[in-house]
């Protein structure tokens, strides 16, 4: 397997070289490795990654393990959440063992009011889940904004339902808390 210059992965993926120098800046990844000359050089695997991001629009949150971003799939045509681990953390294989966990957890729960996987992406720099995109706020926005009691209860009835739906899959979930919980814009109902 060969490696690719930045002008390669320009054309090959859509990115400028600008966004992936960005993305590597402020994100960890991509890491290329540098030739003798000191230009930036993309192995297979990392091209392959990037082919299907076209861009990534803006981070929508973060957590102990990494960052999440709304990106664009260029192969379906579909805004996707991006679930980056934190560069620091590829390299230690216990955090790996727990986001792979995390996503196989996920890839098992077949839930309405479940935020779907749609891929796990393994590379050296580190790992990714590439999520469905929920359009809309967290609970602990809406329980500050202030919400009707109606709304409150029907809320809180979901949730019991997912993680009804959860246990009933033999999943225990160990950090549900307002921040953590997504609510779609009206429209999708």
């Amino acid at each position: 397997a060969g490696t690719f210059g930045i002008a390669a992965v320009e054309r090959d993926t859509g990115l400028s070289k600008d966004t992936l120098r960005v993305w590597e800046r402020r994100y960890g990844f991509p890491t290329p490795e540098r030739d003798a000359q000191g230009e930036r050089r993309y192995d297979e695997a990392q091209v392959q990654r990037l082919r299907w991001i076209k861009r990534l629009l803006d981070q929508i949150g973060s957590g102990g393990m990494g960052a999440v971003f709304r990106a664009e799939d260029t192969q379906l045509q579909r805004s996707v959440a991006l679930k980056v681990m934190k560069p620091g953390l590829a390299a230690h294989l216990s955090a790996r063992q727990r986001f792979l966990r995390e996503a196989r957890v996920l890839s098992q729960l077949d839930h309405p009011n479940i935020c779907r996987i749609f891929d796990y992406i393994s590379a050296t720099e580190g790992d990714y889940i590439v999520l469905e995109l929920i359009e809309g706020v967290d609970l602990a926005t809406l329980i500050a904004a202030g919400v009707e009691r109606k709304r409150a209860l029907r809320i809180a009835l979901e949730i019991s339902d997912v993680l009804a739906a959860a246990h009933a899959a033999g999943v225990v979930h160990r950090d549900i808390k307002p921040g953590n919980v997504m609510l779609d814009l009206p429209a999708r109902r």
